[in-house]
């Protein structure tokens, strides 16, 4: 069991930190968990599932995003690691670091969807967005795509950002939202004489 605690650990903690210290500036929830996360969407009929195992089943499939399985797996490797190293048997070393790695897992996708539910970008609508100033945070080359940050009631959210009709844009330029289609932003030249 040593063996797969420590693969455990040792695949999970590097994107844990990776989560901690880079998130912020890749903008992670938009880009990286659209490739990679596979969250699954549950809706039980209330009157085959009833309403308390429509609850029991959403939370238990919220622990399958990507991001919640590397919080998974990163908590019950180093868990088994520590008990193992302190001499706990096996059996309760075990079924405390599955308890704990479920509880990381499910502990990160709640906070992550109350996060969401309650961060400015969620309340934001694509109109509010068109005609807005930002900043260029990764360059956009030529059919390509980068990332702006736009200012929205004092606080920077970060969106997918492609050139409106073309052309690069390098890190640091200003540039508008000229529309937003599919959740990107297509932006344009800001004309700073106006």
């Amino acid at each position: 069991m040593f063996s797969v605690y420590l693969f455990a650990t040792l695949v999970g903690w590097p994107f844990v930190l990776f989560f901690l210290f880079f998130s912020a500036d890749v903008d992670a929830d938009a880009d990286f968990d659209a490739d990679f996360d596979a969250d699954v969407d549950v809706d039980a009929d209330a009157s085959i599932v009833g309403s308390a195992g429509a609850g029991v089943a959403d939370a238990v499939l919220s622990i399958f995003s990507f991001r919640a399985m590397v919080f998974l797996l990163a908590f019950f490797g180093v868990t088994g690691l520590i008990l193992r190293g302190l001499g706990v048997g096996s059996f309760f070393t075990f079924v405390l670091a599955v308890a704990l790695g479920l509880f990381a897992g499910y502990l990160h996708a709640r906070l992550f969807a109350y996060l969401k539910r309650s961060s400015v970008g969620g309340m934001t609508t694509d109109s509010d967005l068109r005609g807005s100033r930002a900043k260029v945070v990764v360059p956009i080359l030529e059919n390509g795509r980068g990332r702006i940050e736009v200012d929205v009631d004092g606080q920077p959210v970060y969106l997918t950002a492609k050139a409106f009709g073309g052309g690069t844009y390098e890190k640091g330029e200003r540039v508008v939202v000229v529309e937003i289609d599919d959740g990107t932003a297509l932006v344009g030249h800001l004309n700073l004489d106006e």
